[in-house]
């Protein structure tokens, strides 16, 4: 992910098009063609092979993508190392917010002091529990008897959710002093503090810091609320020191994250996850790129680190998480690895400089796939998960330039030492539209593309004269968005344009392996997201897509492995206005665009030709058509179809499906048939071929 528009030189005339929300829909149309437009299937003419792992995720910790969404986790600020930060810039130093109510580690905590008892919070970092949990809570308790209550409470990411029915396990690390040897209660309480929805105690803490976990569970009359937060409550006189402090929900297949966000995944059928993603691999230096070292072992012996986007990164979300989120929806990893460059633009040079982070790279291809007799294989054992995962693309680094920091002697050295040890795995560059780095020629090439409304129009035909002879391309970030202006989620001009540039990757994903929408999801909340557009949003208790999951939905539900040849005929045009950087808004040049966008592929098993078309325009346009080179298409088939009135409309945290897909029969079909296609919609009609 990279705060700026990145346009490759073939879409500089798409680039020309930015704009504002009303683009499409303000566009003149010409002449209104004289015929019905006609859409030729040709059956019997098989463009190529579709790319089977086509439809993929691409993510990183950006909006609070992982604590606060994704994962689980209740407790902001688990370790105690965290103070509030805001961003300086892309690669710029991160500096204290000075409106933020504590600086000394202990945000998002406050003092509980109830029914007369009395005591004090501070930080500690005389009393390490181990080398990642530096710092502590020291709580010092003076008064806490039958009907008092001393303690600490969280206040978690905008609050804590609360449904009824529900278990949450607590793990807590501390130690007493002064002679305090508990009770400790845990407690999920309302935010103001007058209803306990679940609480366990524990009776009695050592002297030692030790782990202590319970079971909380709420009623079946709980409400479901997100005005929540965990409490800590001690008992008696004397001072308590903790380290670590936890709480989760149930989660999806028991790895920690959440299970709607998971299971909107598994419907979109996602066949590959690119990780850990953008900016957070290289980090704003050195010091805070993603090790993946400090992310696997156990949660309290992960130290954390500040992500690139302006907050804490708790690393939860570490290597076995991503790879077993990959295990859970079967979905292929591509992985990568951090290069040698950061945001602060410091790079380690090439050779010997070098050696320690390609080491680094092989450990964590090691971790993956390395069977248990190897050093990082018996590692990933330990933590849980003895069989190796699968791998077969790694990628060197993010958002490279091929002239800055020595990218080409970097990506050699690490392609030779991967490609010897694992001769197998696909290496991708992350150098767009280079196809030749030095004497190596990619695997795979990965291109980003952030395209106004109609950019994203322009970009319809931009790789179907791709030279096949080039390395396949992973379109590894992509999305309908404005620089300035863009939505949190996508509304359903964007979701239609959208549809446009899948519909442009599935023509040609005979050479496009792989294509991930970015960013994946944000936090809805006030002050959670830094990037706009985003597929999925949520709060702590909810979640909802964007039109454009919906979109991406549809394609990864009904997509065939053969490419067919579709020709269109008198399907007329449109103009859309010019706008972006350098012209002015009111610049009354206008740009001609297809009217209707279309592809079809065909599933070889089942015979099912999925004819795709998206008319993200103002006028239904009723359409024949011709399927060539089959005996007979039967009489009654499937229509999936999303669309709406007004190009705004859109889904949000507190109206989530307002525009979704929609599943009908759809009759009237055969090797010759006509069809409105309404506006503002994407269609896939399932046709059943013999």
């Amino acid at each position: 992910m990279n705060k700026r528009t990145i346009l490759g030189s073939a879409l500089a005339g798409a680039a020309l098009m930015c704009g504002g929300m009303a683009m499409v829909q303000a566009s003149r149309a010409q002449a209104p063609a004289a015929q019905t437009p006609v859409l030729e299937v040709r059956a019997d003419q098989v463009k190529g092979k579709s790319s089977p792992i086509l439809h993929g995720l691409m993510t990183e910790e950006l909006n609070y993508s992982y604590d606060g969404g994704l994962y689980a986790e209740q407790i902001r600020n688990r370790n105690f190392k965290e103070v509030p930060r805001l961003p300086r810039g892309r690669g710029g130093q991160q500096t204290p917010d000075a409106n933020a109510p504590r600086q000394d580690g202990l945000v998002y905590w406050s003092l509980v002091q109830t029914g007369g008892g009395s005591g004090a919070m501070a930080p500690d970092k005389s009393q390490p529990m181990n080398q990642a949990m530096t710092n502590s809570l020291k709580l010092t308790v003076e008064s806490a008897y039958a009907n008092q209550r001393v303690g600490i409470s969280n206040e978690g990411y905008w609050g804590m959710a609360v449904r009824p029915k529900t278990q949450y396990k607590a793990t807590v690390w501390a130690k007493g002093g002064d002679g305090f040897t508990g009770p400790l209660t845990f407690a999920l309480v309302s935010t103001d503090g007058k209803t306990v929805y679940a609480q366990a105690r524990i009776p009695k803490i050592t002297g030692s810091y030790s782990k202590y976990e319970a079971t909380l569970t709420t009623a079946a009359n709980a409400p479901e609320t997100k005005d929540a937060c965990f409490q800590i409550w001690a008992g008696g006189k004397g001072t308590v020191w903790l380290s670590f402090a936890s709480l989760f929900p149930p989660t999806y297949e028991n790895h920690g994250l959440r299970p709607d966000i998971m299971q909107m995944f598994a419907d979109m059928r996602a066949k590959f996850l690119r990780f850990p993603g953008g900016n957070y691999v290289e980090g704003d230096n050195l010091e805070n790129r993603w090790n993946w070292k400090a992310t696997v072992g156990p949660m309290w012996e992960r130290p954390g680190h500040w992500s690139p986007w302006g907050y804490w990164s708790s690393d939860g979300l570490g290597l076995l998480e991503y790879l077993e989120w990959c295990e859970d929806l079967d979905m292929e990893p591509v992985m990568a690895v951090y290069s040698g460059y950061s945001l602060d633009r410091k790079s380690v040079p090439a050779g010997e400089p070098l050696i320690p982070y390609v080491q680094d790279a092989l450990d964590q291809i090691e971790y993956t796939i390395g069977d248990t007799g190897t050093k990082w294989g018996a590692q990933r054992a330990k933590d849980g998960h003895r069989a190796p995962f699968r791998l077969t693309y790694v990628e060197i680094g993010n958002e490279e330039l091929l002239g800055r920091s020595g990218y080409a002697e970097r990506y050699a050295q690490f392609y030779e030492a991967i490609k010897a040890k694992y001769p197998k795995l696909q290496i991708i560059s992350a150098v767009p539209e280079v196809y030749k780095i030095g004497s190596k020629i990619p695997d795979v090439v990965d291109d980003h593309h952030y395209m106004s409304p109609p950019g994203m129009l322009g970009m319809w035909n931009l790789y179907d004269k791709y030279d096949r002879s080039n390395p396949q391309l992973f379109i590894g970030e992509w999305a309908t968005r404005l620089v300035n202006g863009s939505p949190l989620t996508p509304p359903l001009q964007y979701g239609l344009t959208d549809a446009v540039g899948v519909l442009s990757f599935e023509r040609n994903s005979d050479k496009i392996l792989m294509q991930s929408y970015a960013p994946l999801f944000t936090n809805v909340n006030p002050g959670a997201h830094q990037w706009t557009c985003n597929l999925i949003g949520y709060d702590v208790l909810h979640s909802y897509g964007g039109v454009s999951y919906y979109v991406l939905k549809m394609f990864g539900q009904h997509h065939g492995d053969t490419i067919l040849n579709v020709e269109g005929q008198d399907v007329g045009t449109r103009e859309v206005p010019m706008r972006g950087p350098g012209i002015n808004p009111n610049d009354p040049r206008m740009r001609t665009v297809p009217a209707l966008y279309f592809s079809a592929t065909r599933d070889s098993a089942s015979g099912t030709i999925y004819l795709k078309v998206a008319n993200p325009f103002e006028t239904p346009q009723t359409v024949r058509v011709k399927v060539a080179g089959v005996s007979k298409i039967a009489p009654e088939g499937q229509l999936v179809e999303l669309k709406g009135t007004s190009l705004e409309d859109t889904n949000s945290i507190t109206d989530r499906t307002k525009i979704v897909d929609t599943l009908a029969k759809a009759d009237g079909l055969g090797t010759d048939f006509t069809r409105n296609f309404p506006a503002y919609s994407f269609s896939v009609l399932l046709l059943k071929s013999k």
